[in-house]
């Protein structure tokens, strides 16, 4: 069986930031994931008072293409 690994929005903000310089906010990420949600990728929304997100078909993961 897989291990789930959920994110807080506050966990996606530190890894945006720290592994790839992008500064976000908590709302505007909460937005993005929604966003795509509706545009069909499988992430679940663990609700809480620090609501946590992962991506049920595959392993939580942010990509960025690399610069040449």
């Amino acid at each position: 069986m897989k291990k789930i690994n959920p994110l807080s929005t506050t966990q996606l903000i530190n890894i945006l930031n720290d592994e790839y310089g992008i500064s976000a906010h908590r709302t505007t990420v909460t937005k993005d994931i929604a966003a795509l949600q509706e545009f069909g990728m499988d992430i679940v929304t663990i609700h809480s008072t620090q609501s946590k997100y992962f991506v049920a078909s595959r392993k939580f993961e942010i990509r960025l293409p690399q610069s040449h």
